[in-house]
């Protein structure tokens, strides 16, 4: 969920669009799924069961109709409605839905906790290899004869299912919970290293990386009619009228979200801080690039035409070659004192000379004088480093040089790059054999940095290169044979990368501003200014002992599991923290104030 507020007739939540249906959808519209492809789906499901059980969250309603696919086909569990908190007491109630429910849940004055969830599973297993649930009964009184019958039933398995698959269903579906697969005190590792999934690459199921069986077209609805989904019978509503009392309960249900409102605006709104810019850029490279043009043209026609070679002074017809050749490549650092080391650079290469012969100012007023600019070898050096000098605008560009990329299709070529470094985005350029960049950059967002090395790598050979690390992991290698522009380029990159960070820890801090939000865990994900690395250290500290907490809870929760299985007693009363709940929200809160007020008397 992002967002929840209400209309005067209705509650609205503001969900993720799964685009891609639900399992349920798929299997009546497509038929059963081969064991290869419930695999992956069961894979990213025991994750997603493990994730919510280390958090002492019983999910009691697991099947296919609640198992979302996103447009690339990954699995997301939806309907939380039932989920339930067994932090400190294990519920009895039999919530769920019929089919699906282990047989401790039907039963009354039962507790049970996770091995609820890991029944589910099997149960939603054999529907998807099947097509009907393992115990369904028909009939008028199926639905309550279901759990009560599950534990007598013998389990048929289709005799064409591999011995591991068997395996799995049997073991998952056993009726007594201290036999059952996940309830023998380690968890989901039990499913994990089972040998119907002990292939898969659990690494790269927690990344998405595999390859879905079902990617579901973008040019249809995966799902039923809208109408059908929004339809509510006359029936179950008759009767029905809210009270004041009642409608007291939703003066709080208005909600943002923090983390989810975060990424919603900095996506939005972080490449459009510099669209103005941008525009300028734009037109600023198509000014170059025409006077670039006419220049080069202007100074081939000087070189080769006859009449002009006794005129034109050699030592200045070699400072031109050479300027016309170092346009191709050069590095502009948005600096002067890059500039001027550039120009001493250029100047001791060329020994070129800031006086220019008479008889070539005489040619040069014959050319285009409107739009050419100077002639001399450091004006043309400077017109196209710091351009703003001569009315082409102003540029956002931090650093841009032509660099080495590891790259093609092996990952072991290196190959000629002209790359550009904003505030915001890094643009990569293919260019040509004669040193222009082709129209078209690879555009990679500041959003997308996950790290950058602090120092230069030795990779294939190269002693200086710049490692890039995305956050998914990917990576981007830069180098240059010239040691001083790497290291620029490297300084550049942790600064810029340093300098979003920031804004992205900052746009933390301005939700619980503008919000109110009570939410421990934006400052122990925003990275603290120094004005403000006491206060937030101190909310960091409170997060993690409740994590610690809550982990060492769920550790005595798999041991009760067994233990509830073998004497089928209540479990123990988990032991009381030090300080209550009510305590710690108090002591929350006033750490918060603590900071909005530090925070607003450092502004």
């Amino acid at each position: 969920m992002t967002y929840a507020f209400q209309t005067p007739e209705k509650l609205c939540f503001i969900l993720d669009l799964m685009n891609g249906g639900d399992l349920n959808y798929h299997l009546s519209h497509h038929g059963t799924f081969t064991e290869v492809e419930v695999q992956f789906y069961a894979a990213e499901v025991i994750l997603g069961l493990e994730h919510m059980h280390e958090r002492n969250i019983v999910y009691r309603d697991l099947k296919p109709a609640n198992i979302l696919l996103d447009e690339r086909g990954h699995v997301r569990i939806s309907d939380l409605g039932l989920a339930c908190d067994v932090s400190e007491k294990w519920p009895t109630a039999a919530v769920g839905t019929y089919g699906y429910m282990a047989p401790e849940v039907i039963k009354k004055s039962v507790s049970y906790a996770f091995s609820a969830d890991w029944y589910s599973l099997g149960c939603t297993i054999y529907k998807l290899l099947v097509g009907n649930c393992p115990f369904r009964q028909h009939g008028q009184h199926g639905r309550m004869n279901d759990g009560k019958s599950s534990s007598q039933q013998i389990l048929h398995i289709p005799d064409n299912f591999s011995e591991n698959t068997k395996s799995f269903l049997t073991q998952l579906l056993e009726t007594q919970v201290e036999n059952r697969l996940g309830c023998c005190g380690s968890g989901a590792s039990e499913l994990t290293s089972h040998p119907f999934l002990a292939h898969m690459d659990w690494e790269l199921v927690k990344r998405q990386q595999l390859e879905p069986p079902v990617i579901p077209p973008r040019d249809e609805v995966n799902a039923a009619d809208a109408l059908e989904i929004g339809a509510f019978d006359e029936e179950d509503v008759q009767g029905i009228k809210l009270t004041k009392e009642d409608q007291a309960v939703y003066e709080s249900f208005d909600v943002v979200i923090a983390d989810r409102w975060q990424h919603e605006m900095v996506t939005t709104i972080f490449d459009a801080v510099n669209e103005e810019f941008d525009q300028i850029e734009h037109k600023r490279r198509q000014k170059l690039q025409q006077k670039l043009k006419q220049l080069t043209q202007s100074m081939g026609g000087l070189s080769s035409s006859p009449a002009h070679d006794s005129e034109v002074d050699p030592a200045e017809a070699e400072s031109s070659r050479f300027v016309s050749k170092y346009l191709s490549g050069t590095t502009n650092f948005g600096s002067q004192q890059s500039h001027q080391e550039t120009w001493e650079r250029l100047q001791s290469s060329s020994n070129l000379q800031k006086t220019r012969p008479e008889s070539l100012t005489t040619k040069q007023t014959s050319i285009d004088e409107d739009v050419i600019p100077s002639w001399p070898a450091d004006l043309l050096l400077e017109w196209w480093i710091a351009p703003e000098t001569y009315g082409c605008g102003p540029s956002d560009c931090l650093i841009e040089s032509e660099l080495l990329r590891l790259g093609g299709p092996f990952l072991h070529t290196w190959q000629k790059k002209h790359v550009r470094l904003f505030p915001n985005r890094l643009e990569i350029y293919h260019k040509t054999q004669q040193g222009i960049p082709l129209k078209g950059a690879e555009s990679v967002s500041m959003l997308d940095f996950g790290s950058i090395y602090p120092s230069l790598q030795k990779v294939n050979k190269y002693e200086n290169v710049v490692i890039i690390v995305l956050k998914d992991q990917s990576k981007i290698f830069f180098t240059s044979m010239d040691q001083i522009i790497i290291e620029t380029w490297l300084c550049e990159l942790l600064q810029a990368f340093q300098n979003s960070s920031q804004v992205l820890s900052a746009v933390s801090r301005k939700v619980y501003w503008i919000y109110g939000i009570d939410e421990p865990k934006l400052y122990a994900r925003a990275a603290p200014s120094s004005q403000n690395e006491t206060s937030a250290n101190r909310a960091t500290v409170s997060t993690l002992t409740d994590i610690n907490a809550k982990r060492k809870t769920f550790q005595r929760m798999q041991s009760f599991q067994t233990v509830l299985g073998q004497k089928h007693n209540s479990p123990p009363v988990p032991r009381a923290d030090p300080v209550s709940s009510l305590g710690r929200r108090a002591i929350m809160r006033t750490i918060n104030r603590t900071t909005l007020d530090h925070s607003q008397d450092t502004e």
